[in-house]
């Protein structure tokens, strides 16, 4: 399509595939100091446009093109190749990011089989990029967190394993994160992903043993056989530490109450049916098994007189031999 461009005095249209546009406007001089001002412009209404939008548009661009995407500030330009295996240029674009879409320029005619080739990519990097999301954590840090809430939102089960694997990195950059995190995978419809919830709930008994967000009890109300297989060694080793807070679990969770129960006294026979009586109010609480282990005390210094230098000397000197 001619470009109406190409009726302004002195436009001289360009050659191939850049016929549609003008090369020049009669004074190559002029108007490269013009652009270099700031105050030109070049007609690039014949070259093809690919709009790439998505929350995770500059990593997916800066997985598959020798440009760092990252960083990109809105309304800058940059460009990036494509290449191959082999490293030889597949495709080329210069364009920029407006904050919602990144807007790739090409040669005119090449728009077709770049698109082909993006859309090819499109599962590819999806799973390449939740494998690689611990990498990403540790190398951009708060940058790679909309992308597995992307991920974690994925119909691709291959996906979902892959981020939902990677979500326990958040304990890193934002605890409150990292559990909120886990209370809504915890809900999520794919097994997998509640499932690897459980690996990161013996970090968070750790730092919150009192369970004070309910994953304990929604994780094993979940029904799901493997959720509790991976939970119930955690469970029972509550029950032998912490019987106070394995209480707050039994309390919260609307269902398998009795298979855990049922666990516990098969671990140790009589215990499961003592907490069936506590939680009817027909006797106490059990008590703790097994005592967790007590740091020693630091004891105060700050009060003890330091020897004597002469003394000391002298003890060296006759117990050890040390001074001539």
């Amino acid at each position: 399509m001619r470009s109406p461009l190409l009726d302004l005095p002195g436009a001289v249209a360009g050659d191939g595939t850049d016929a549609p546009v003008a090369a020049h406007y009669g004074s190559f001089n002029a108007e490269q100091r013009t652009l270099e001002s700031g105050a030109g412009f070049v007609d690039l209404s014949h070259r093809d446009v690919v709009r790439i939008s998505g929350p995770d548009r500059l990593t997916w661009l800066h997985s598959l093109t020798t440009q760092h995407f990252l960083e990109l500030q809105p309304r800058e330009w940059t460009s990036a190749l494509i290449l191959s295996p082999q490293g030889h240029v597949e495709h080329a674009m210069t364009g920029y990011d407006d904050g919602e879409s990144f807007w790739a320029h090409t040669e005119p005619g090449a728009s077709g089989s770049m698109l082909e080739f993006l859309q090819r990519m499109v599962f590819m990097t999806r799973v390449e990029l939740a494998d690689v999301l611990t990498r990403l954590f540790r190398r951009v840090t708060w940058e790679a967190v909309p992308l597995l809430d992307t991920m974690l939102e994925d119909e691709d089960e291959s996906v979902l394993a892959a981020a939902s694997a990677t979500m326990h990195d958040l304990r890193f950059l934002d605890e409150d994160r990292w559990v909120a995190t886990m209370q809504r995978a915890l809900h999520h419809p794919a097994p997998v992903v509640r499932r690897n919830v459980v690996a990161g709930l013996r970090d968070y008994v750790e730092q919150r043993p009192e369970d004070p967000d309910g994953l304990l009890a929604l994780a094993w109300s979940d029904g799901d056989e493997v959720v509790r297989t991976r939970l119930r060694e955690l469970l029972l080793r509550m029950d032998e530490v912490a019987p106070e807070h394995l209480e707050q679990v039994l309390r919260r969770t609307e269902h398998g109450v009795e298979d855990l129960l049922a666990s516990i006294d098969v671990r140790r026979e009589g215990r499961g049916a003592a907490w069936r009586a506590y939680l009817s109010d027909e006797g106490p609480r059990p008590v703790a098994l097994v005592a967790e282990p007590v740091r020693p005390e630091a004891h105060d210094m700050s009060e003890v007189p330091a020897p004597d230098l002469d003394d000391a000397l002298d003890l060296l000197d006759d117990d050890l031999g040390f001074l001539d």
